[in-house]
């Protein structure tokens, strides 16, 4: 696992996990309330599980004048254990 906490105040947490299914997403972005629970336990060695839903979402090329649809994963909760 690799985080990057931006220290400022907006709060972003990075984090990059290696994960057990390789379809499945690998990075995530935590704000507010999620970064700052998650920010107290993070270390090096820690196995992370992340449950989120997959959100859709529009983006707008405007010089192609093109849209496509997109998917990210809203972080609902996450936990951390010891990597045994």
């Amino acid at each position: 696992m690799f985080f990057w906490d931006s220290g400022d105040e907006e709060r972003h947490l990075l984090v990059n996990i290696d994960g057990d299914d390789h379809h499945k997403p690998d990075a995530f972005e935590l704000t507010g309330d999620l970064r700052d629970s998650a920010i107290k336990e993070i270390d090096e060695g820690l196995r992370m599980e992340v449950d989120y839903l997959v959100e859709r979402y529009e983006v707008v090329d405007p010089d192609g004048a093109t849209t496509l649809e997109r998917t990210r994963p809203k972080i609902l909760a996450v936990r951390f254990f010891p990597d045994s």
